[in-house]
C-alpha cells in the first residue's frame, strides 16, 4: 500500500515538474491528496526540528531505492533521496554511502566531506574513523586527517580515547590530540564504554583494568578466564572457574577488582541502569520440560532482586522495564510476556506477544491468543494500565508530538482515516481524512482541510482554538535556517487565506492574498526562503517571517529556483509576457517569453518560448542561448537532468542535448505510452539511465544513447 502511494506521488510530481501551469489547477487536485496520503502513513509534522533520520524513496521508472534524510516523523524529506544508503546524524553530520564510498553531509544536505572513503564510522568527540586503501585513520569535521597516523583498524572515540590496532594486530589507545596513550602492544583490548576497560598486555595471560591514561588500576583475579567486554555501568562481566559441581561460569567484577556475585551463572548480560540479567541452569528440569534455564535480575552488590525463576527475561525498549515469561513454549521462546519493573514487581501478567515503545511510559502491544495474527492492539502503560483497546484490523500507528499523541491510521475503500489520541487525555479527533500537522514547540494540533472549511486547530491536550476552517501549511526547505512561524486559514473555501502565527497564536494583520483567479485550492510552498504573494491585485514575494522582500508589481509570479524566478509583466498593449528576475528584482537581460512559456531553472539551465512559431530556446543563468530547438511546442521539451535534456525535432522524435547545447544523442526516441507519461518520463535519472521507446519497444539507455 505504501509503495503504491509513493509511486502515485512521484508520478504526480512528474506531471508538474515541467512547469505546465496551464495544467496546474487540474494536477493540483490530484497531487495534493496523494501527498497527504503519503504523509499520513508516516505521521506528518510541520516542524523538522533538529533531528533528521534516514529515509528512502523508490524511483517509479527504475524501481531503484535511494536514501536521504527526513524529519524525525518521516513527514518531510529534508535532504533529498540520492544516496545508496544514509546513516543517522551524529554531532551535526550524517554519514552517506554512494557507489561503495562514504562521505558526510550537514543538515542542509551540503556534502561537507566528499564521498571517497572505503569505510567510515560516525563522528564522536569531533572525530570520525575512516578507511581508505587498506588504512584506517581519523578525520575532523572538515575532512582533515589531523593526526597523520594510519592503523590497520580503529574504533570511535569514547571517554577521550579510541582503540587502534597496528599491522600485526596488536592494539593500543590514542587520545583526541593524537597522542598514543597506550602503545600498540596489547594482545587483547576493548574500547572504552566506561571510565575503565579491560586489556591483556603482550606476553601476559592475566587481564588488567586500565583508565583512559593507560594506567593499570588493578589486575583481574587468576580465576578469570576471560573478560566478556569492557566495563559497563561500573562493572565488567567475566568468565571464571566455577565452584564444585559447576563448569566455568559468569560473574561480575567491580571497579576495585572485586568479585560481586560468586554464583554459578550459566550466562549473563552486562549491567545497565544498575541492573543485570543473570541465568542459572535449570538442574531440576523434569522430562519433557522445555525450560533449560532460569532467569533473574541482580543489582550491583550482587543481590538478586528477582530470583532466577523466569523462563524468559530481557530488557525492554524503556529503561527500567523488563519483559518476562513464566513458562517456555519451546526451546527458543516463551508463550507470553509481561512487564516487570527494576525492583522485581510484576506489572502485568505474561499475556502479551509483542511490544512497541511509544514513549517512556507507554507500549503498543498485542495479546497472545487467537487474534494474535491480526492487527488487534491495545495501549498499555508501564504501570500496567490499559488505556484503550484498538481492536480493529488494517490500522497503522505512529507516536507524534512530544511523546503525547498517538495517531491511528485506518484504511478505507479509497482513503486513509486518522484518529488522534492524547495518551493522557484520550480521544481528540476521530476519522480525519485530509491530514494532520503537529507543531511540537507550540503544542498545537491541526486537523487539515485543504478542500473544504472543515478543519480544526486545537492544542495537543484537546482545547479547540478554531474549527470549520480551510487550512494550508508550509514545508521547510533546506535553505531555511528556522521553521515557518505561520499557517494559512480561511473560514470559507471561496475566500482567500489569512496568516495565523502559531507562536503567538494570533492572526497576522496584513493585506496579502494567496489564491489565484478564484481557485479555492492552493498549493504554494516556499523555495529558497521566498513565496509568491498577492497584494492589491499584483504579485510579489515575501520571506518566511511574512515580510515583503520584493514588491508586488507583477501580473504573476512563480517560485525561485537556483536564484531566479519567472514573473509576469504587461506590455503597452496590455499583453502579458514573462521574464526572469533574481532576488533583488533585477531582470535577466534579453529574455522575454510569451505567457506560461518560461520554464524554471534546473541544473543551471532553462528554456522558453518567445511566441507563435518561434522555436524553443535553452539558456544558461546569464541569459546566453545554448540551443535553439527545431520544435516550437513548449510542453514537449524537457528540463536538464543529470547533465542532459530531452528535446524533439520537427517530427516529435527525441534526442538529448548536453550543457553546451550539443546534440549528443541523435533524434531516435519517443516517449513510452503510459497513463502518466510526459517528456520528463524520459529524463535521465541519478544513476545515468533513461527509459525511452524505440521501434515500438520500451528500452533503457545510458548517457551515450546505448
Amino acid at each position: 500500500m505504501i509503495f503504491w502511494i509513493c509511486l502515485l506521488l512521484l508520478f504526480s510530481h512528474c506531471l508538474l515538474s515541467n512547469k505546465e501551469r496551464s495544467l496546474k489547477k487540474t494536477a493540483m487536485k490530484l497531487s495534493r491528496p496523494l501527498l497527504h496520503l503519503f504523509f499520513l502513513l508516516l505521521t506528518s509534522s510541520a516542524t523538522t526540528g533538529q533531528k533528521l533520520v534516514p529515509c528512502n524513496e523508490v524511483d517509479p521508472q527504475t524501481k531503484k531505492k535511494t536514501w536521504g534524510f527526513c524529519d524525525c516523523y518521516y513527514a518531510t524529506t529534508v535532504i533529498k533521496c540520492q544516496y545508496d544508503t544514509t546513516f543517522a546524524f551524529t554531532e551535526g553530520l550524517g554519514r552517506v554511502r554512494q557507489a561503495g564510498k562514504y562521505g558526510f553531509v550537514d543538515k542542509t544536505g551540503k556534502l561537507i566531506i566528499p564521498v571517497k572513503y572505503d569505510g567510515a564510522m560516525e563522528f564522536s568527540e569531533g572525530l570520525a574513523p575512516v578507511f581508505l586503501d587498506g588504512k584506517a585513520f581519523f578525520i575532523d569535521k572538515k575532512g582533515v586527517d589531523i593526526f597523520k597516523k594510519t592503523f590497520k583498524s580503529v574504533s570511535s572515540f569514547s571517554y577521550g580515547v579510541a582503540m587502534c590496532a597496528g599491522e600485526d594486530g596488536k592494539r593500543g589507545f590514542i587520545d583526541t590530540k593524537g597522542n598514543i596513550v597506550v602503545p600498540l602492544t596489547l594482545e587483547a583490548a576493548f574500547p572504552f564504554q566506561d571510565k575503565l576497560t579491560a586489556v591483556r598486555f603482550d606476553g601476559e595471560k592475566v587481564w588488567k583494568a586500565i583508565n583512559t591514561k593507560g594506567e593499570v588500576v588493578f589486575t583481574f583475579n587468576d580465576k578469570v578466564k576471560t573478560v566478556m567486554g569492557g566495563f559497563s555501568d561500573g562493572m565488567a562481566m567475566v568468565y571464571v572457574d566455577g565452584p564444585a559441581g559447576y563448569n566455568v561460569h559468569y560473574d561480575f567484577v567491580n571497579e576495585k577488582g572485586e568479585f560481586v556475585c560468586d554464583a554459578p551463572y550459566a550466562s549473563a548480560k552486562p549491567f545497565q541502569n544498575g541492573r543485570a540479567i543473570i541465568t542459572y541452569e535449570n538442574k531440576n528440569r523434569k522430562s519433557g520440560d522445555m525450560q533449560y534455564f532460569k532467569y533473574g535480575l541482580i543489582k550491583k552488590g550482587g543481590r538478586e532482586i528477582v530470583p532466577a525463576q523466569y523462563a524468559c527475561l530481557e530488557e525492554s525498549a524503556i529503561p527500567g522495564i523488563y519483559y518476562y515469561g513464566s513458562t517456555s513454549a519451546s526451546i527458543s521462546g516463551c508463550s507470553g510476556f509481561g512487564l516487570l519493573d527494576s525492583n522485581g514487581k510484576e506489572i502485568t501478567r505474561p499475556i502479551y506477544s509483542s511490544f512497541y515503545r511509544l514513549n517512556d511510559t507507554t507500549f503498543l502491544c498485542k495479546e497472545t491468543g487467537k487474534y494474535e495474527s491480526l492487527n488487534y492492539y491495545l495501549l498499555l502503560t508501564t504501570q500496567g494500565k490499559n488505556l484503550l483497546s484498538l481492536n480493529h484490523r488494517n490500522k497503522y500507528f505512529e507516536i507524534a508530538g512530544a511523546d503525547t499523541l498517538l495517531v491511528l491510521y485506518t484504511e478505507t475503500s479509497n482513503s486513509i482515516a486518522m484518529t488522534v489520541y492524547n495518551i493522557q487525555k484520550g480521544l481528540l479527533k476521530e476519522n480525519a481524512f485530509k491530514g494532520i500537522e503537529i507543531f511540537n514547540k507550540q503544542q498545537l494540533l491541526l486537523i487539515e482541510a485543504w478542500e473544504n472549511a472543515n478543519g480544526v486547530l486545537m492544542t495537543t491536550d484537546g482545547k479547540i482554538i478554531m474549527d470549520k476552517i480551510q487550512t494550508h501549511t508550509f514545508r521547510r526547505d533546506t535553505t531555511m535556517k528556522g521553521d515557518i512561524p505561520f499557517i494559512l486559514v480561511s473560514t470559507n473555501e471561496d475566500k482567500d487565506f489569512k496568516m495565523y502565527n502559531i507562536s503567538t497564536k494570533k492572526m497576522m494583520v496584513n493585506d496579502y492574498g494567496f489564491k489565484n483567479n478564484g481557485n479555492p485550492y492552493y498549493s504554494g510552498q516556499f523555495t529558497e526562503g521566498l513565496l509568491p504573494v498577492r497584494q492589491k491585485g499584483k504579485w510579489g514575494f515575501m520571506d518566511t517571517a511574512g515580510k515583503i522582500k520584493l514588491p508586488a508589481i507583477y501580473e504573476s509570479a512563480e517560485n525561485f529556483h537556483e536564484g531566479l524566478a519567472v514573473v509576469g509583466k504587461k506590455d503597452k498593449d496590455g499583453e502579458t509576457y514573462e521574464v526572469y528576475i533574481n532576488k533583488t528584482g533585477k531582470e535577466l537581460a534579453g529574455i522575454k517569453a510569451s505567457y506560461l512559456n518560461a520554464s524554471e531553472f534546473k541544473e543551471g539551465f532553462a528554456f522558453y518560448h518567445k511566441g507563435y512559431s518561434d522555436p524553443i530556446r535553452y539558456i544558461n543563468k546569464a541569459g546566453k542561448e545554448i540551443f535553439k530547438s527545431e520544435s516550437d511546442d513548449f510542453f514537449d521539451h524537457g528540463d536538464f537532468s543529470n547533465g542532459l535534456a530531452a528535446v524533439p525535432n520537427k517530427e516529435g522524435v527525441y534526442g538529448y542535448i548536453n550543457t553546451k547545447g550539443e546534440l549528443v544523442i541523435p533524434y531516435q526516441f519517443t516517449i513510452p505510452k503510459t497513463q502518466y507519461s510526459t517528456v520528463n518520463s524520459i529524463a535521465f535519472s541519478k544513476n545515468g539511465k533513461a527509459t525511452v521507446m524505440k521501434d515500438g519497444k520500451t528500452i533503457t539507455i545510458d548517457k551515450s544513447g546505448k
